[in-house]
């Protein structure tokens, strides 16, 4: 195995893969708990930021996929839309495991997302932004390949090659956020959410501690 590491555009074949480099970094805990009902929400996930993506590079190690970024450019054509998959069994699974545990799962899309629009609201009071960085994961398998900041220089790319100027993107206490502070990102805002447990810390622990939305620019 010589692990090299290959970017390349993703294609519908990639979605399995992209399920569980999804499913994998942000809901080991769920999984466990509630398989069927994380597949459902992981699918509703990963379509929702497909739709938004017109840009999906993958990074490819050995043929296996060890890590995504979905990127988009306003003035560009949604490319992501052609990977999506049908949502409606998802949907269905999810609603069929119970209110309480679909509930769970909804109240954590309902919470990222309200928080999500306050933060933009905030720094769109500074700057008008044209470009986004969708979604970014990466294998911890394939740790210290330089795999992120490969795929964090396409997206770098990208945006030029479009003419984005101002871009930003989204991130958590569930992600290593500060990769972005060591690549000169901006931190241009952050809130604070006190209900423990709905949400999975970076280091997988079961962490009491406040957890911290945040949105990054290229300011």
């Amino acid at each position: 195995m010589t692990q090299e590491v290959t970017l390349r555009s993703a294609q519908p074949a990639d979605y399995p893969a992209l399920h569980a480099l999804n499913r994998g970094a942000w809901f080991k805990s769920d999984y466990i708990a509630y398989p069927e009902a994380t597949n459902a929400y992981v699918d509703l996930d990963l379509n929702s930021s497909l739709s938004n993506a017109s840009m999906a590079t993958v990074a490819g190690v050995d043929g296996k996929i060890a890590g995504v970024i979905l990127v988009s450019a306003d003035s560009e054509p949604k490319y992501g839309r052609m990977l999506m998959q049908s949502t409606i069994d998802a949907a269905a699974t999810l609603h069929a495991q119970g209110q309480e545990i679909a509930d769970y799962f909804y109240d954590r899309m309902k919470v990222e997302s309200e928080y999500d629009a306050q933060l933009l609201e905030q720094a769109q009071a500074n700057t008008d932004y044209d470009g986004r960085i969708v979604l970014f994961i990466m294998d911890p398998e394939f740790q210290g390949l330089g795999i992120g900041s490969k795929l964090f220089q396409a997206a770098k790319d990208y945006f030029e090659a479009t003419n984005v100027q101002n871009y930003y993107l989204f991130t958590d206490s569930s992600c290593n956020y500060p990769f972005y502070d060591h690549k000169g990102m901006h931190r241009a805002g952050n809130i604070t959410y006190h209900q423990p447990g709905l949400f999975e810390p970076f280091d997988g622990s079961k962490s009491t501690e406040p957890f911290e939305f945040f949105i990054y620019d290229n300011q």
